[in-house]
């Protein structure tokens, strides 16, 4: 429990970066052409997505107090299950993308494989 409690900066920071970017770019995306460099730099030019990117930087230096703690092996793992099962549940809420019986069998091994793994 104290290892999620040390990457919980970490995580909120990071799915706030990858909600936050999905967002901007779906929004983002009807209001562009179809030339590819042109929606890069529409998307470039959005200050929403610069503060996901500065959120994701935040949440890596964050991610240094945790791998100063506990061991890289446990932490990443328990870190990017917790990222996936956060980001899944996220994007359901925000962008009604549906969740599929695999999906959440995926959850419940994700959430049972961080729980061993934060044991021991």
């Amino acid at each position: 429990m104290r290892m999620l409690l040390t990457m919980l900066p970490t995580l909120t920071l990071v799915v706030f970066s990858q909600l936050a970017i999905k967002w901007r770019v779906q929004t983002l995306q009807h209001s562009s052409t179809a030339d590819m460099t042109s929606r890069l730099v529409n998307y470039l030019s959005d200050a929403w997505i610069w503060a996901a990117y500065a959120a994701a930087f935040l949440g890596g230096v964050f991610w240094m107090f945790v791998v100063e703690r506990f061991a890289i092996s446990v932490a990443f793992p328990v870190y990017i299950g917790a990222t996936v099962v956060c980001v899944l549940i996220g994007s359901a809420l925000c962008f009604g993308e549906a969740l599929r019986p695999v999906h959440l069998l995926a959850v419940v091994l994700i959430v049972a494989g961080v729980m061993l793994a934060v044991q021991s």
